[in-house]
């Protein structure tokens, strides 16, 4: 809390003291030296039209000030060329409407000196320029120091995770060579699937994105084994995939949450429920992920707790300002999720 507190304060007294000083030095009008029985005596006289010229200055040095600010610590996507120069189009726009302003109704017919404020301007301006540059230099280090914590995070536990691989690969081969695949082909089927989940998780997502192709595969097969638990008519689930742009590259685990909390908390056996999960696909740079699912009371939170903060906190680091996430619920679930890959054509 106290930290909150201390940068607006600190920028409160900053113009404070600024104000102060640069009133104290030029509102002077005339200086008058006296020496009685021999002591000097200072005798100063401020003209307050020139108090309030300076006051109105600062008030217009603040306004360039924090709007300079706004514009370089907004999208970091863009190039620090282009930045500044929005910044110098901000600069021009103030001084010509303070310039108008000053000569044609505040001061009009005074003879101020406009160019100690336009030279206070570009003072603040650059101090400005300065103190947003580097705000937003420690914002990016601070997401890459975050972004290599996580991704070593990850790694880690996906190290953790991938005790004696073989060795579950090499069971499950066993057990399926076990299975009568005639005479239960759907335990067959949901042993290889699982196998197959088991070895996209441990090897195609390790430390690198996939192709979305990849994670549609994924889903279809997490989704079958789920399907295994329902009577054939309890859930109506669908998935559909349009567009022809399958190559675009995504990190891997964005969209399995969503699904896993649609089942989680949008069915239930022995009773009617829906799942639709829709991926679109038409543009080359751009994933249009939905997922719907009917909603059943059931303890525990229909948000999906920690899954979906992580994802959501994955998408922060991983796309940022490129990806739009909108949850909605009422009657139903609804999910809609769209990220910019920025691939290229990868039809």
């Amino acid at each position: 809390m106290q930290s909150r507190l201390f940068e607006p304060l600190a920028h409160v007294l900053f113009w404070g003291l600024i104000s102060w000083v640069i009133v104290s030095l030029f509102s002077i009008n005339s200086q008058e030296i006296e020496i009685i029985n021999g002591q000097r005596t200072v005798r100063i006289t401020r003209d307050p039209n020139l108090i309030r010229f300076l006051l109105i200055g600062q008030g217009f040095a603040v306004l360039i000030a924090y709007l300079n600010i706004l514009i370089i610590r907004k999208p970091s996507h863009l190039s620090a060329a282009y930045v500044l120069l929005r910044s110098f189009a901000l600069l021009f726009a103030v001084v010509g409407i303070y310039l108008f302003l000053a000569k044609q109704i505040i001061f009009t017919g005074y003879p101020y000196p406009y160019y100690l404020q336009l030279g206070l301007f570009v003072f603040f301006f650059a101090i400005s320029s300065a103190y947003g540059f580097a705000v937003e230099w420690q914002r990016s280090e601070n997401k890459r120091q975050t972004l290599a914590y996580e991704k070593q995070q990850a790694e880690l536990n996906l190290l953790r995770s991938q005790l004696q691989p073989h060795f579950l690969f090499n069971t499950m081969n066993n057990l399926l060579a076990m299975v009568d695949q005639s005479g239960n082909p759907k335990l067959t089927s949901a042993i290889d699937q699982l196998s197959g989940l088991l070895r996209y998780v441990v090897y195609e997502t390790s430390g690198k994105k996939v192709t979305v192709e990849k994670e549609i595969a994924f889903i279809e097969d997490y989704t079958e084994l789920q399907l295994l638990r329902f009577n054939e008519d309890e859930v109506n689930l669908k998935v559909n995939i349009k567009g022809d742009y399958i190559n675009q590259k995504v990190e891997p685990g964005l969209f399995i949450p969503f699904v896993e909390n649609a089942f989680k908390h949008g069915v239930r056996p022995e009773q009617s429920s829906f799942i639709l999960i829709d991926f679109d696909l038409n543009q080359d740079n751009v994933i249009q992920f939905l997922c719907s699912n009917s909603l059943i009371t059931l303890s525990g939170n229909a948000d999906g707790g920690m899954g979906l903060k992580g994802v959501k906190k994955r998408l922060d680091l991983l796309y940022p300002e490129k990806y739009k996430l909108e949850i909605i619920k009422g009657e139903n679930y609804i999910v809609n999720l769209k990220i910019e890959t920025h691939e290229g054509d990868n039809r």
